[in-house]
């Protein structure tokens, strides 16, 4: 009888796992759900990078007081709680869902698709970095900064972010590059409805996070031999355009300039002086403004797929 109920409680997980973008997080301790419909304003913000306002709902007020009043008469609490991010030179709070089973312990956070927590930026930013680094043949970590903190309005970004978000990609890498290239392909959106029963079915049927990964299992693929990570990388990107890579012009040497190899006494160095980087030439702004749109569109799809594949965060 038991085995029969933990049967039906693996199944019932089982096609949840097939629709919802679910994120198993930090060490698998936490659970959040990718909502891809949003609010209207924050949808705006995100696509053009203006903004009116410092603060955001995660998805319209009317849906969320539906989703709110059917929860708590199935006897589970509701919270809210913000994250805050940098994006397009705004600094914007968004509101967000946080729902408990007061039970078991158990909850599920509901976030915007493009959110990563713990971090300042949207993902596509991080993303891009990556993505822009080995597409160039990793010419360069302080262009490929240089090109994202263009792009997403970020004045601050620096090579050693870029160093670090490599570096915290390894883990989607290793259980990613098994499987095939992620989709840039939209998803249907889920419904209201949709997200309201799985956050029930999750909540109601597993009491703890090592349960809800053992019904997960299925969806863990990792090679025996793993690629080397620049090969892994443009596999599993590769059905995006190389056309978004271009942000930045091509550095091309004037024809005919025949260097001087004369030579000079030694100037005497200024020891106040510091040396600052030359930044790239950058393609014009509507250019800048075509790659940014496609980009955050291609970007809000592979998300949701490799949320609905792996159950990771890309970074």
């Amino acid at each position: 009888m038991i085995a029969q109920k933990t049967n039906n409680i693996q199944q019932i997980l089982s096609n949840v796992f097939k629709i919802i973008p679910m994120i198993l997080h930090n060490n698998r301790s936490k659970l959040y759900i990718l909502i891809s419909n949003l609010a209207d304003d924050l949808e705006r913000f995100i696509r053009t990078g203006e903004s009116s306002t410092n603060s955001y709902r995660l998805i319209s007020i009317e849906r969320e007081l539906e989703m709110v009043r059917q929860w708590r008469l199935l006897g589970l609490s509701v919270t809210y709680y913000n994250h805050q991010i940098e994006y397009m030179h705004h600094r914007v709070a968004i509101t967000c869902l946080h729902v408990c089973d007061p039970t078991t312990g158990m909850a599920v956070k509901l976030i915007p698709w493009f959110l990563l927590p713990g971090r300042p930026y949207p993902i596509f930013l991080y993303f891009y970095v990556i993505w822009h680094y080995n597409t160039s043949g990793r010419k360069s970590l302080s262009q490929s900064a240089a090109a994202a903190g263009k792009l997403f309005g970020i004045s601050r970004l620096n090579k050693s972010t870029v160093s670090r978000t490599i570096k915290a990609m390894d883990n989607f890498i290793d259980i990613a590059q098994g499987g095939e290239a992620l989709a840039i392909d939209e998803r249907e959106m889920l419904h209201d409805d949709d997200i309201i029963e799985s956050v029930v079915k999750i909540l109601g049927n597993v009491a703890s996070i090592e349960l809800l990964e053992e019904s997960n299992r299925y969806s863990i693929k990792q090679l025996p031999a793993p690629l080397p990570r620049k090969e892994a990388i443009c596999k599993i990107f590769s059905n995006i355009p190389d056309e978004y890579s271009q942000a930045t012009k091509e550095n091309t040497p004037a024809r005919g300039n025949i260097r001087d190899a004369r030579r000079r006494p030694a100037r005497p160095r200024n020891k106040d002086f510091k040396c600052v980087q030359r930044q790239p030439d950058f393609v014009d702004s509507l250019q800048i403004r075509k790659i940014r749109t496609g980009l955050i569109n291609i970007c809000r799809c592979i998300v949701l797929d490799a949320a609905i594949k792996y159950h990771r965060f890309l970074i």
